[in-house]
């Protein structure tokens, strides 16, 4: 199963995340989009990412699934950094606290002796990569958060 995620971000800072749930067949089981005010685009990445996460393991608790982010800073996070940061009191090399440190915290327990997700990059935008449907679901979870924040 996938799990493919978004977020988006307006000039007048008010964003949306989006994401999408597939079934083994690639089809679309589940989809959510949320607007959100006066937010930053690396909250709603990882909002997307945090609440697509609980979602799947709420609807399939057993389930082997992929996370598929257009986020390097959700992708490396999860991958290189967040056990550290938990080490860390969730603190910089200089002693200040990571940003957005409320929803890394969040995703730490949302992961929490986790075998059955793993997170991967994939670059935005795309449709002609080797794997065409990744980029194409992407680019839907892509338009889902769009809409989102720019409708009324």
């Amino acid at each position: 199963m996938w799990l493919f995620t978004d977020g988006s971000i307006g000039k007048d800072k008010n964003g949306a995340y989006a994401y999408i749930i597939l079934d083994n067949e690639k089809n679309i089981v589940y989809s959510r989009s949320k607007k959100i005010e006066n937010t930053t685009i690396n909250r709603m990445e990882l909002k997307a990412v945090l609440f697509g996460i609980r979602r799947m393991k709420k609807l399939f608790p057993n389930e082997k699934f992929f996370v598929y982010t257009d986020s390097k800073y959700v992708e490396e996070g999860i991958n290189k950094y967040l056990q550290n940061w938990k080490k860390n009191g969730y603190k910089r090399y200089d002693g200040k606290q990571i940003l957005n440190f409320d929803l890394w915290k969040r995703m730490e327990r949302a992961l929490k002796n986790d075998k059955i997700c793993k997170v991967k990059w994939v670059k935005a935008h795309q449709d002609r990569n080797t794997e065409k449907w990744r980029g194409q679901f992407n680019n839907y979870v892509d338009k889902l958060a769009v809409n989102c924040r720019i409708k009324k």
